[in-house]
């Protein structure tokens, strides 16, 4: 299942992805949810999932990947999920929220340390998605996202897999 939730991207859009066609040919499902901070359903959508409201991202995941195992499409044990970029914050807090409702994750050039972002080359044009460490406001925005602060020792995550780009500009290793 796959998500990204910010900007007020539309991310449901029938596309075209040769890389999973392995996947579907053995009747694989590849659910793309159209959550908040998306762009699905106008800006309205977009500010749902903006900043203070960031964590409706993962909360509507959540019900995708409910939803999914209600309708018997998968189990627990069987859903992966994946996002990248933007869609980093998602993966890493729906993992942080509820690790046991996932078999696996896959986190593409991601952002996670919400909180460290806007040092990187790229932070600081993203602030305006996000919010800023030098306001009040926006440092306890990026707390309350920030999926790296979560994780917790003793917990059991799914099987993670990050990825990065080592000359990435945008997403810094």
């Amino acid at each position: 299942m796959a998500g990204y939730g910010a900007y007020g991207v539309e991310y449901t859009s029938p596309v075209s992805v040769t890389q999973s066609l392995p996947w579907l040919e053995l009747a694989g499902v590849m659910p793309w949810t159209g959550i908040r901070g998306g762009g699905e359903y106008g800006e309205e959508w977009h500010q749902a999932g903006f900043q203070k409201t960031t964590q409706n991202t993962w909360k509507d995941f959540i019900a995708c990947a409910e939803y999914v195992i209600a309708e018997k499409y998968t189990s627990f044990a069987h859903l992966a999920i994946r996002g990248g970029s933007a869609g980093g914050i998602l993966i890493s807090n729906t993992i942080a929220e509820w690790p046991e409702l996932f078999g696996a994750a896959i986190n593409n050039v991601d952002i996670n340390d919400t909180i460290r972002y806007e040092t990187t080359s790229n932070g600081v044009p993203n602030s305006q998605e996000f919010g800023s460490t030098k306001t009040e406001a926006g440092f306890k925005n990026l707390l309350a996202m920030d999926g790296y602060l979560k994780i917790r020792n003793g917990v059991k995550y799914p099987a993670v897999l990050l990825t990065t780009g080592i000359n990435d500009p945008r997403v810094e290793p």
